[in-house]
């Protein structure tokens, strides 16, 4: 354990993590400050400071959570896991249906594993791709269907651009001939 201590490789990460949480811990700010905004103002700083340290407390609980379960074999785990989400799936609308959903969306996630397709987008596309198109139709049917309305903001015209510059720049990395498969192979990764 003291080995490990003196590694650079285990600073480093642990500096990854720190910087990670740090960026990540503002939504813990803004719901303290959103919980307590009522309050008078010495109840509030003293509400701020406890839900502050309770928050690095749940966070040092969960890792040390976390850490157990990571040393738990995963002959073991996976069931575990397939428990729980059977449990989970059927206790929502007690239908066997469900479950059958879950089972095939499984298998499904695994082909696509199997063949490398990205999960993220796909679960982009599932969870954001209703929203986007229904605040789409009513975008236009509240602009008349002008598709113009989508280019008046001058934020809108920011994001374009920014867009534009970017697939500008892959275009030309790619006529350059350059490849992420040569990139890694070049990095030695």
């Amino acid at each position: 354990m003291l080995s490990e201590l003196s590694a650079t490789r285990f600073w480093l990460d642990l500096l990854e993590i720190t910087g990670i949480n740090i960026m990540l811990s503002g939504d813990n700010a803004v719901v303290i400050a959103l919980a307590c905004r009522s309050l008078p103002l010495r109840q509030r700083n003293w509400a701020v400071i406890g839900g502050s340290a309770g928050a690095i407390l749940l966070r040092v609980l969960f890792c040390v959570v976390i850490v157990w379960l990571l040393r738990i074999p995963y002959a073991w785990l996976v069931p575990i896991i397939l428990i729980i989400s059977v449990i989970g799936v059927y206790s929502v609308a007690f239908s066997a249906f469900d479950i059958w959903v879950m089972v095939i969306s499984g298998g499904a996630g695994y082909v696509l594993r199997k063949f490398g397709y990205e999960m993220a987008p796909l679960l982009l596309a599932f969870v954001l791709g209703d929203r986007l198109e229904e605040n789409l139709r009513l975008a236009l049917t509240m602009s008349g269907g002008n598709y113009a309305t989508f280019i008046d903001q001058a934020s809108i015209i920011v994001l374009t651009s920014v867009l534009g510059l970017l697939l500008s720049v892959q275009a030309v990395a790619w006529l350059f001939g350059y490849r992420k498969s040569v990139a890694d192979e070049a990095e030695g990764v």
